[in-house]
């Protein structure tokens, strides 16, 4: 099989067979081959990158002509984060998958609104980050380029498709298997945009409720990252949930975190860093990974207590290892609350986390205690103490957190 000559001096992670040609992905770059290619075709595609009506949609690309070879070469450029549907998705917590779904939707009738284009739409060719933005890689102009099973069905029935296979091993984890029903029982896009949104309400509401084991509610489920393969970036922590980091930074405002009362010399309202001062101006505006880009470029330690709070808020939407990172008595302190409250469930969210597998195991069995002693029907105490008993095992024969 032909090398791709694009990526030849490259680490090549993957060189497949893609829509008629080749496909070679690295973490940063893609190039797609085309052979044989008329030339006469490739004028016809010269403008392929501004035949899109909105930005964000793909990548930045460059398109080439070999001629020795008669093939069209495609030089895609990825941008930082992204990585194809098919490798990342079960990293994904489920109301982030739920996010995806939703700009899967937008893509799908972008796609049918601008019936001069095609693409394949397939976990391959999809192209995810982490707070769930959607990416296409390929696409092209029809009657010209190819897009394998395009018209095999619906775009609609193939969206439909897509969102299931990114929710489907979570669905069937968290017993919500309706909602697979209701998504098959969509006929437009309305239909599909209120089931995902009424499964993400319904998230939130689920975060937002204490635990009580003597009235006997539904136990929160919050969604925790399964990482089924140790992460090839050891130290990265995807984002929670918007309502568990409210939760968060309550806790900071009434709960004491050791560490942040250290002494330190405030700095002069007149001498404000520039840096911080706008950063601040950006996590008001809810911006925060710009903010969090200018927080970088501080010396965290010698901000006031009140700067360092801002900078902390910031990083617990943006990124929320940064945080415990800089404050490492931040996850111990929260996590007290949680339980004081009975939330253990969120308490053993923050311990997973901070990746501190002692309090992890600490928290399922304070849990398991708590359920013992709870006035229950017998038969589902039983199921409850059964379950934490699983993750107690789970988390023991880990080798990483």
């Amino acid at each position: 099989m032909r090398r791709l000559f694009l990526l030849k001096r490259e680490m090549v992670m993957k060189e497949i067979k893609f829509n008629h040609g080749l496909l070679g992905l690295t973490e940063t770059k893609a190039c797609y081959v085309l052979t044989p290619f008329e030339e006469e075709d490739f004028y016809k595609v010269c403008d392929l990158t501004k035949v899109l009506p909105e930005e964000n949609i793909s990548f930045n690309c460059e398109l080439d002509y070999i001629y020795d070879q008669n093939a069209l070469c495609i030089k895609y450029f990825i941008d930082p984060g992204f990585a194809p549907l098919q490798e990342v998705n079960k990293h994904h917590i489920f109301i982030t998958r739920l996010d995806i779904a939703k700009n899967m939707i937008k893509l799908g009738k972008l796609f049918e609104e601008y019936d001069r284009l095609n693409t394949i739409l397939s976990p391959l060719n999809l192209f995810i980050n982490r707070d769930g933005e959607v990416r296409i890689l390929y696409y092209g102009i029809k009657g010209v380029l190819p897009a394998e099973g395009f018209d095999e069905s619906t775009i609609f029935q193939q969206i439909k498709d897509l969102i299931i296979y990114v929710i489907e091993d979570e669905v069937i984890e968290e017993d919500r298997t309706h909602l697979i029903n209701d998504i098959h029982r969509a006929r437009i896009y309305h239909d599909l945009e209120d089931v995902i949104q009424r499964e993400i309400n319904a998230i939130t509401t689920e975060l937002e409720k204490p635990v009580s084991y003597d009235d006997d509610p539904k136990p929160i489920e919050l969604e925790v990252e399964r990482r089924k393969k140790p992460s090839k970036k050891g130290g990265k922590v995807f984002l929670v949930t918007l309502s568990l980091m409210i939760t968060i930074i309550a806790c900071i405002i009434f709960f004491d975190v050791p560490s942040l009362v250290t002494k330190s010399k405030a700095t002069p309202k007149n001498q404000i860093d520039p840096r911080l001062l706008e950063g601040t101006k950006l996590a008001a505006i809810q911006k925060y990974k710009e903010a969090a880009r200018l927080f970088h470029q501080l010396d965290y330690k010698k901000l006031s207590k009140q700067d360092r709070n801002i900078v902390l808020f910031t990083y617990l939407y943006a990124e929320p290892d940064k945080a415990f990172e800089l404050e490492p008595e931040l996850s111990k302190s929260l996590i007290q609350a949680f339980i004081e409250k009975k939330q253990f469930e969120r308490a053993f969210q923050i311990a997973k986390l901070a990746k501190k597998k002692g309090l992890m195991l600490d928290i399922k069995k304070q849990e398991l205690n708590e359920i013992k002693k709870a006035s229950l029907d017998e038969k589902e105490k039983k199921k409850r103490m059964d379950k934490v008993q699983k993750e107690i095992n789970q988390i023991n024969s880990s080798p990483t957190i």
